[in-house]
């Protein structure tokens, strides 16, 4: 099952402006590798996981401690990725927990608006 996840952001190695957009401004952050430059503008897209969704033992799911981007294409005018995710322990707590180790695959897909 695919499910949507947190993109914050999306480098780019191309600006996109359109008409009507306002002077040039500095960009969030910039960075090269393996020659190719980058740069984060603005936020390029959003989705989701719900509050309430379970992982196959029924636990909830937590974006947690990091998220590790194992694929990412794009094809036409969209972008998919297979992301994995290690969620966090739990709250602290008194004591110790019995915390089940897991990962969390997710595959996304990300289609940008015109224009965007």
């Amino acid at each position: 099952a695919s499910l949507a996840v947190l993109v914050l952001a999306m480098a780019t190695s191309m600006s996109v402006a359109s008409a009507g957009s306002p002077v040039s401004q500095d960009p969030v952050f910039s960075t090269t590798c393996a020659a190719k430059a980058y740069t984060y503008n603005e936020l390029a897209g959003y989705g989701f996981v719900p509050s309430d969704a379970r992982d196959k033992s029924g636990d909830s799911i937590s974006l947690g401690s990091s998220i590790a981007i194992a694929s990412w294409s794009k094809k036409g005018f969209r972008y998919q990725g297979r992301l994995y995710g290690l969620p966090d322990r739990g709250w602290n707590t008194q004591g110790t927990i019995n915390f089940q180790p897991r990962v969390h695959e997710f595959l996304v897909t990300l289609t940008p608006a015109p224009n965007a």
